[in-house]
């Protein structure tokens, strides 16, 4: 399955309606997800196939119509307790990837233990989600996290979620959460065996002298031998940042150390910008007479989300979705060459190759608060499988 689908993660097994407590982790593919919306009449046919499930449909006006069941929890006309969002926050703005979202489970009145939650979602009016009988694209989940994937760049979305507990019965739902997805994105790369800008603004990549691409983080990656290797895109005013802000992101897992290692790097012989790794594995960013180094060591043989920001001239590292340090760096960084991962900015040779793989690439022309840093962080863990968190996810 590739990361460009629309993709919803939940856990599912056969006879779903009636067994949501036992349900196993899976993936579903829905083709086209963007012109989904909660005014469609009849059901949603979700196709499991690849993900070792039988298929099944979900009525799409109907928050009953996966699963039997009371509502108000417990079995004992007793309030329950909903879910309550722990990401993202309201109105936080997110990149325009995919979207974590993390629960703490709502609570019966009879003390039922909670075994999943129903999610629904839409980038509609809140007249399309603000009613009980309303859960347009709804989707479950046994674990207290789940993915909107991916997002669409600009969109509003409003979320809103129920936890259903083990005598079959729901808490009400949780109230109606709203966040949004930047439209500032310059480009992506998710790296699935291409250098491909997924974003559709045409900055398409090519690898140069012979890189490839191998297992990554989420899918594929690019593979990098540490000599030569590289990715370049063309020089273009959506990479030129002048004094503005800019946020550089990639997912790396070095296969060496020693030395500088390039990252993300644009440059001339008046102007630059360089995201790379020290030869101690600390991740530093350099912009034009201004250098900024953080104290988080990106280890050998180990995935680390490494990104970085500038607002309003001040940059900020983050390594793992955690803060590693900031420093004012307002200096004009555009340049005429053309954009390199993995080396330099086009030199001959190589300069500063970078040995290991990289995936999930991001260049963009805005800044992203740490929320929204923290966020693409635990969801592309999430993308990858992981069936635990680390403390940093809410």
């Amino acid at each position: 399955m590739h990361k460009g689908e629309h993709l919803y993660v939940f856990r599912q097994k056969e006879n779903l309606m009636q067994n949501f407590q036992n349900l196993t982790l899976s993936t579903i593919a829905i083709a086209g997800a963007t012109a989904l919306s909660a005014s469609m009449a009849g059901s949603l046919a979700f196709s499991a196939s690849g993900c070792g499930g039988d298929e099944f449909t979900i009525g799409n006006g109907d928050p009953d119509a996966a699963a039997d069941g009371g509502e108000g929890g417990g079995g004992d006309g007793g309030a329950s307790v909903p879910p309550t969002f722990l990401a993202p926050l309201a109105n936080d703005t997110l990149l325009a990837t995919r979207a974590f979202l993390r629960l703490q489970a709502g609570t019966a009145s009879n003390g039922s233990e909670a075994v999943g939650q129903q999610i629904c979602f839409t980038t509609g009016t809140p007249d399309l989600i603000d009613e009980d009988t309303e859960c347009p694209n709804m989707f479950a989940t046994l674990q207290t996290f789940a993915l909107i994937d991916p997002l669409t760049p600009g969109a509003a979305y409003l979320v809103k979620a129920r936890t259903r507990f083990k005598d079959d019965t729901y808490s009400p739902y949780s109230p109606v959460l709203s966040f949004s997805a930047t439209t500032l994105m310059s480009a992506r790369y998710l790296m699935d065996g291409n250098a491909s800008d997924t974003t559709g603004n045409g900055h398409d990549g090519s690898p140069q002298n012979g890189a490839g691409f191998g297992a990554g983080l989420v899918n594929m990656a690019a593979a990098l031998d540490g000599t030569n290797d590289l990715v370049t895109v063309a020089s273009s005013p959506a990479f030129n940042f002048g004094t503005g802000d800019l946020t550089l992101s990639a997912w790396i897992n070095p296969s060496s150390t020693g030395t500088n290692q390039a990252i993300v790097d644009k440059r001339d012989v008046a102007s630059l910008y360089e995201f790379y790794r020290r030869p101690d594995g600390r991740l530093t960013y350099s912009g034009s007479g201004c250098a900024l180094s953080g104290s988080v060591i990106a280890q050998q043989g180990k995935w680390t989300h490494a990104l970085v920001t500038r607002e309003k001239g001040t940059v900020r590292l983050f390594v793992n979705g955690v803060a590693d340090g900031s420093k004012s760096c307002p200096g004009d960084v555009s340049s005429s060459g053309d954009l390199a991962f993995g080396c330099l900015s086009p030199t001959v040779p190589c300069t500063e190759p970078f040995a290991g793989a990289m995936d999930e690439i991001i260049v963009m022309g805005g800044a992203v608060g740490p929320g929204a840093v923290i966020n693409e962080y635990c969801a592309a863990l999430v993308a990858s499988g992981a069936s635990s968190l680390p403390a940093v996810c809410p």
